[in-house]
């Protein structure tokens, strides 16, 4: 017997289908891309993607509906879809198409404003990398510095209150044209934030994307003075001035990219901001996305793994190229932080003394926050690591508690117990491991 879904079951499908066909995602190259539909909910912005050799079954199931529900829904191409979203189209306008048709190139995105920068050619090779769940939705241009100056605070207080991806395009005195896309709006922020479905592009000679590597989490940071997309080795993928001015672009860890412009120190000649016009719930990305495609160091089934590259929504309290920290969800003292790498390493357990330099580090960072939460009493800290079994994350991570005085008796004095058998100070995690290689 075929399933009906209702109207307010149509976020919990296109879910479902995103995870059955995860494949249709990596659009990398068209030659690949196996012709599409969309399932149409009779309203103008519900739409779910599959492939066609799924669309018959789906197609049987509302050709012989079990109830009236199912008649909400019919099936038409990729490409009327995008047309039918058009500002100068309506419902009444629309014409009749077969019910199955092959899709062909990609149709334009709709722009409510016309761009300097972007061609129609250049808006068609890269609406096959954004986030299909967009790709049908109009764009409006929210700064652009032929219209309001060159100001990144002006710019941030244009996307200031909207929750939608967006698409930034710099074209440099060189006449070379690149930019990133990014989930969520550019903001102003003490840590780094972004999903994985970030990317960079550039044009000239030719077209190319850079994807998130998963090696680290910085992928987009927003200062007062300067807007930064990636970051680690020798600079930031993408960055510019308060001005919008200047700029800069280095290979970076983040992405692996090459310099996005000709030259690392780069001068501005227009920008555009353009955002998609999505509701917040739709601009969200699958949480199986970026865990999907595991990067060196990455541990899709780590619970600390998903918390530094972003995916669970945990605030980062310090992020930097190595080492991440946030607040323990069960403090055991008035200040309780958990320092970790951001590569997966495993227990205390399995370091060797190539591990010092990491450990040392962890130490230093959990001294930094409590400095920052004006806690400068550090003989009243107690930093240390759990001794397998008694760690319930494989993934290494420094407790830092303050003061430690102040720990309650039961049960954090107990868990958290100097000299026994499950809790290993850092000193001495330090001293073990140089005697191990000693004795080695």
């Amino acid at each position: 017997m075929g399933v009906a879904y209702s109207v307010g079951e149509v976020d919990h499908l296109y879910t479902f289908f995103v995870q059955w066909s995860p494949d249709m995602y990596t659009k990398g190259n068209k030659k690949h891309v196996q012709p599409g539909y969309f399932i149409r909910e009779k309203h103008p912005n519900h739409y779910l993607v599959v492939e066609n050799n799924k669309a018959a079954v789906i197609n049987k199931l509302l050709s012989h509906p079990v109830n009236k529900t199912d008649q909400k829904w019919e099936i038409i191409r990729v490409k009327d879809s995008k047309r039918r979203l058009s500002l100068c189209s309506s419902e009444d306008s629309e014409v009749e198409e077969p019910e199955y048709q092959e899709e062909g190139d990609d149709a334009v995105p709709v722009l409510n404003e016309h761009s300097q920068l972007l061609g129609d050619q250049d808006l068609e090779q890269l609406v096959a990398h954004l986030p299909a769940r967009i790709q049908c939705h109009s764009w409006q241009l929210v700064y652009s510095t032929a219209v309001h100056g060159s100001s990144l605070k002006t710019m941030y207080r244009n996307m200031k209150g909207l929750d939608s991806p967006v698409l930034l395009v710099v074209k440099d005195m060189n006449k070379k044209v690149f930019g990133a896309f990014s989930t969520v709006p550019f903001r102003v922020s003490k840590y780094y934030y972004g999903t994985g479905e970030t990317f960079l592009f550039s044009f000239n000679p030719t077209f190319q994307v850079y994807r998130w590597s998963g090696e680290n989490s910085y992928l987009v940071n927003g200062k007062m003075d300067s807007l930064q997309i990636g970051g680690g080795g020798n600079g930031f993928a993408l960055w510019l001035d308060a001005d919008l001015n200047h700029g800069a672009s280095f290979s970076c860890p983040t992405f692996h990219n090459a310099p996005l412009s000709n030259q690392e120190d780069f001068i501005v000649q227009d920008l555009e901001f353009i955002m998609a016009e999505v509701d917040a719930s739709e601009s969200q990305p699958v949480q199986t996305k970026t865990s999907a495609v595991p990067a060196e160091g990455y541990d899709k089934k780590c619970i600390f793994c998903k918390v530094v590259n972003n995916e669970m929504g945990t605030e980062l309290l310090h992020c930097d190229e190595e080492i991440s920290c946030f607040r323990d969800i069960k403090p055991g003292a008035p200040h309780h932080y958990l320092v970790v790498p951001n590569r997966h390493v495993g227990n205390c357990k399995s370091l060797t003394k190539e591990h010092v330099p990491l450990v040392n580090r962890m130490v230093e960072a959990g001294k930094e926050i409590l400095q920052k939460n004006n806690i400068t009493d550090l003989s009243d800290v107690r930093f240390g690591f759990h001794w397998p079994p008694f760690c319930s994350v494989t993934h290494l991570h420094l407790h830092v508690l303050a003061p430690a005085s102040q720990m309650g008796f039961f049960p954090s004095r107990l868990i958290y117990r100097l000299n026994s058998y499950w809790f290993i100070t850092a000193d001495q995690l330090i001293e073990l491991l140089n005697s191990k290689e000693e004795t080695n």
